[in-house]
């Protein structure tokens, strides 16, 4: 429980403090 509680808040952090830049990066 508290790993899939990490994983949503890190995923959830990631989306928001990165929205674009993880796009351009992936690319």
């Amino acid at each position: 429980m508290l790993v899939s509680l990490s994983t949503n808040c890190l995923i959830l952090i990631w989306s928001v403090f990165m929205p674009k830049s993880s796009r351009k990066s992936l690319n």
